[in-house]
């Protein structure tokens, strides 16, 4: 059996733990939820085995339950499993998972998202170095991407057992917006006939939303038909909202939370996504999902350098467009470049569905968890070159 540590369970990944589920014996440990009842609205397969230990996820002590780090420690003990898998590698649990499963001898799996570590603080320093000495000592590393695949490469001095699994977004379809369009203009008429901006994500400090309302204010004075749709929620979005106040921002809609069967409407009837995150006590966006939903409709896109799915998903000039993180000026600038032309806005968005097409593969990312599976149950390690294991991919 695997042991399967994960924080929180997303629609995006429901196909890849099926599979999992459905090729080996599986018990997940989902560490986010206190309840069975609290999975954002996803159905559980009744074939699954799973338990929910809600902990801490950034610190030991500061926020935790000690009676459920208890249940933690108490399944990894006690569960009969020959394999622990447990993501993302940078969270605090794993040095528990590691150490168990050292004195267990069981193999351990990490699944990791990192392309960048802060250095800023002592403290973080400390932490990061205790995680290093976690993966190089652990079985195999997972990494979720191209940039994170070179970093872990790099850290860990071309240790041969890291696997790189490529990404995987339920692809949404092209489908016909107008009733969304009708419904929005209940709310505001004045995004009718309009080039809509899409920004969706949470609303949190580290996506940057802020910057992305500063720019727009400024794209406004340049454009007369464009539009900010604000998709999601958090604790940054009362802040934001009085940014735009104050700042005069006329066509901006903040639509609030919109469930995950909504969400394919909102990619198809925007005429550009934008992500425009930020490095935020020197961390940055590790992947950005929100994107590759966006290039399966065919959609340009704006990004900034703290977003980890930059370059591979997101090629500047190809299929959208990278700035600086923070950088108000170059924002605005990829704003109006793309909205300025009808014929670069499709051409981008062709790119994006071709990119999503060749990159985006559920049967890749299950295949490279099922060779580094098998690699660590049936290989004794060593300190060799490494290969390219799992899904190739194209250097950057």
């Amino acid at each position: 059996m695997i042991e399967f540590i994960t924080p929180a369970l997303a629609n995006y990944r429901m196909e890849l733990f099926e599979k999992l589920n459905t090729r080996y014996s599986v018990k997940f440990l989902f560490t986010l939820y206190r309840t069975k009842k609290e999975f954002g609205g996803l159905s559980i397969p009744k074939s699954w085995n799973y338990e929910t230990v809600s902990i801490s996820n950034t610190n030991f002590f500061g926020a935790c339950d000690t009676r459920n780090w208890l249940r933690l420690a108490r399944a990894l003990l006690t569960d009969r499993y020959e394999l622990i898998l447990s993501s993302p590698a940078e969270i605090n649990y794993n040095l528990l998972a590691f150490l168990i499963s050292k004195l267990r001898r069981k193999k351990i799996i990490f699944w990791g998202e990192s392309w960048y570590w802060p250095s800023n603080k002592i403290a973080i320093r400390i932490f990061n170095n205790m995680i290093k000495w976690i993966l190089e000592h652990g079985d195999a590393i997972i990494a979720t991407g191209e940039k994170q695949y070179l970093f872990y490469l790099k850290m860990l001095n071309n240790k041969s057992s890291i696997f790189y699994a490529p990404k995987y977004v339920i692809p949404y379809r092209r489908r016909d917006a107008a009733q969304l369009i009708k419904d929005l203009a209940i709310v505001d008429s004045r995004i009718l006939g309009r080039k809509i901006i899409l920004y969706m994500s949470q609303i949190v400090e580290r996506k940057g939303l802020d910057y992305l309302i500063r720019a727009f204010r400024l794209a406004e004075d340049r454009f007369d038909n464009i539009y900010l749709l604000v998709v999601g929620s958090g604790p940054f979005e009362d802040y934001c909202k009085r940014l735009a106040r104050e700042l005069g921002v006329k066509n901006i809609m903040f639509k609030g939370y919109v469930s995950d069967s909504d969400i394919e409407s909102y990619h198809n009837v925007c005429s550009l996504l934008v992500l425009p995150s930020v490095f935020l006590n020197d961390y940055p966006e590790p992947n950005g999902y929100v994107l590759y939903e966006s290039m399966s409709v065919g959609k340009p896109l704006v990004v900034t350098d703290a977003v980890g799915a930059a370059p591979e998903f997101v090629r500047n000039g190809v299929n959208g467009l990278v700035v600086k993180e923070r950088n108000i000026t170059e924002l605005f600038d990829a704003l109006s470049k793309i909205l300025a032309d009808e014929t670069l806005q499709v051409k981008m968005g062709v790119k994006s569905k071709e990119i999503f097409e060749e990159k985006v593969s559920l049967e890749r990312q299950f295949e490279a968890f099922k060779t580094a599976i098998d690699f660590v149950q049936t290989t004794r390690l060593t300190n060799s070159s490494p290969k390219w294991r799992g899904a190739r991919f194209s250097s950057i």
